[in-house]
Protein backbone atom coordinates (compact mmCIF):
# COMPACT_ATOMS: atom_id res chain seq x y z
CA UNK A 1 0.00 0.00 0.00
CA UNK A 2 1.35 3.86 -0.95
CA UNK A 3 2.00 6.26 1.50
CA UNK A 4 0.09 9.27 1.37
CA UNK A 5 2.90 11.52 0.94
CA UNK A 6 4.02 9.58 -2.29
CA UNK A 7 0.37 9.78 -3.70
CA UNK A 8 0.60 13.61 -3.02
CA UNK A 9 3.30 13.71 -5.13
CA UNK A 10 2.31 11.29 -7.87
CA UNK A 11 -0.53 14.07 -8.14
CA UNK A 12 0.93 17.18 -8.18
CA UNK A 13 1.43 20.36 -5.58
CA UNK A 14 -1.07 22.73 -4.85
CA UNK A 15 -2.00 24.11 -8.00
CA UNK A 16 -3.92 26.85 -9.43
CA UNK A 17 -7.28 24.28 -9.10
CA UNK A 18 -6.71 23.76 -5.78
CA UNK A 19 -6.09 28.08 -5.52
CA UNK A 20 -9.33 28.53 -7.10
CA UNK A 21 -11.59 25.90 -5.37
CA UNK A 22 -10.17 27.44 -2.25
CA UNK A 23 -11.09 30.70 -3.22
CA UNK A 24 -14.20 29.70 -3.94
CA UNK A 25 -15.38 27.83 -0.72
CA UNK A 26 -14.01 31.03 1.38
CA UNK A 27 -14.96 33.96 -0.32
CA UNK A 28 -18.92 33.98 1.02
CA UNK A 29 -17.35 33.25 4.39
CA UNK A 30 -15.76 36.63 4.38
CA UNK A 31 -18.84 38.58 2.65
CA UNK A 32 -21.81 37.21 4.28
CA UNK A 33 -21.29 38.68 7.73
CA UNK A 34 -21.19 41.77 6.25
CA UNK A 35 -24.60 40.83 4.79
CA UNK A 36 -25.66 40.17 8.29
CA UNK A 37 -24.09 43.11 9.83
CA UNK A 38 -25.43 45.31 7.53
CA UNK A 39 -29.38 44.68 9.21
CA UNK A 40 -27.67 46.76 12.08
CA UNK A 41 -27.10 49.91 10.26
CA UNK A 42 -29.83 50.13 7.38
CA UNK A 43 -33.09 49.23 9.08
CA UNK A 44 -36.12 52.30 8.62
CA UNK A 45 -36.15 54.68 11.62
CA UNK A 46 -39.96 54.98 11.71
CA UNK A 47 -42.24 58.54 12.46
CA UNK A 48 -42.56 58.55 16.42
CA UNK A 49 -43.27 60.72 18.99
CA UNK A 50 -43.26 60.68 22.72
CA UNK A 51 -45.43 58.64 24.57
CA UNK A 52 -48.11 61.39 26.57
CA UNK A 53 -51.03 58.47 27.47
CA UNK A 54 -50.25 60.53 31.09
CA UNK A 55 -52.97 62.93 30.17
CA UNK A 56 -55.36 60.39 29.59
CA UNK A 57 -55.69 60.16 33.25
CA UNK A 58 -56.83 63.62 33.37
CA UNK A 59 -59.55 63.35 30.67
CA UNK A 60 -59.96 59.98 29.31
CA UNK A 61 -62.38 61.70 26.47
CA UNK A 62 -59.34 63.05 24.49
CA UNK A 63 -58.75 62.67 20.45
CA UNK A 64 -54.99 61.49 19.39
CA UNK A 65 -54.87 65.66 17.59
CA UNK A 66 -56.06 66.93 20.88
CA UNK A 67 -53.80 64.96 23.25
CA UNK A 68 -50.96 65.95 21.09
CA UNK A 69 -51.90 69.52 21.02
CA UNK A 70 -52.00 69.23 24.71
CA UNK A 71 -48.32 67.29 25.38
CA UNK A 72 -46.14 67.94 22.56
CA UNK A 73 -44.42 71.07 21.64
CA UNK A 74 -44.30 72.52 17.71
CA UNK A 75 -41.02 72.64 15.74
CA UNK A 76 -39.87 75.74 13.77
CA UNK A 77 -41.83 74.12 11.02
CA UNK A 78 -45.17 73.42 12.38
CA UNK A 79 -44.76 69.79 13.26
CA UNK A 80 -44.57 68.07 16.56
CA UNK A 81 -40.82 67.12 18.45
CA UNK A 82 -39.66 64.10 18.06
CA UNK A 83 -37.87 64.00 21.32
CA UNK A 84 -39.75 66.81 23.34
CA UNK A 85 -42.63 66.64 25.29
CA UNK A 86 -44.09 69.12 27.65
CA UNK A 87 -43.59 67.77 31.70
CA UNK A 88 -46.47 66.03 33.05
CA UNK A 89 -48.19 68.19 35.62
CA UNK A 90 -51.26 66.98 38.19
CA UNK A 91 -53.60 69.13 37.28
CA UNK A 92 -57.26 69.44 35.55
CA UNK A 93 -57.41 69.43 32.23
CA UNK A 94 -59.19 72.29 32.04
CA UNK A 95 -56.74 74.38 33.62
CA UNK A 96 -54.04 72.38 31.36
CA UNK A 97 -56.28 73.86 28.56
CA UNK A 98 -56.93 77.28 29.42
CA UNK A 99 -52.76 77.91 30.80
CA UNK A 100 -51.16 74.96 28.70
CA UNK A 101 -47.92 74.07 29.29
CA UNK A 102 -44.52 75.69 29.08
CA UNK A 103 -41.80 73.38 30.72
CA UNK A 104 -40.29 70.63 27.70
CA UNK A 105 -38.28 67.98 29.03
CA UNK A 106 -36.64 64.69 26.79
CA UNK A 107 -38.93 61.78 26.27
CA UNK A 108 -39.80 59.97 29.56
CA UNK A 109 -41.76 57.07 28.80
CA UNK A 110 -40.93 56.22 25.75
CA UNK A 111 -41.86 56.48 22.39
CA UNK A 112 -44.70 55.63 19.99
CA UNK A 113 -44.05 54.59 16.47
CA UNK A 114 -46.78 55.16 13.30
CA UNK A 115 -47.23 51.67 11.83
CA UNK A 116 -48.41 52.64 8.58
CA UNK A 117 -45.31 51.96 7.01
CA UNK A 118 -44.02 48.64 8.95
CA UNK A 119 -45.30 46.95 11.56
CA UNK A 120 -42.33 46.57 13.55
CA UNK A 121 -38.45 46.87 12.87
CA UNK A 122 -35.49 46.18 15.13
CA UNK A 123 -35.79 49.78 16.26
CA UNK A 124 -39.48 49.57 17.28
CA UNK A 125 -38.50 46.01 18.92
CA UNK A 126 -35.31 47.78 20.60
CA UNK A 127 -36.83 50.78 22.08
CA UNK A 128 -39.93 48.60 23.59
CA UNK A 129 -37.32 46.78 25.94
CA UNK A 130 -36.36 48.25 29.09
CA UNK A 131 -32.43 48.81 29.83
CA UNK A 132 -32.51 45.79 31.79
CA UNK A 133 -33.04 43.51 29.31
CA UNK A 134 -30.16 44.64 27.15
Amino acid sequence: MADFGEILKSIGEFGLFQKITLFALCFPNVILPFQFASVFFMQSDPERRCNTDWILQADSNLTTGQQLDLTLPRQEDGTFSRCQMFVPVERDIGDIREYGLNETTACQQGWKYHSSVYEATIVTDVSHRSLSDL
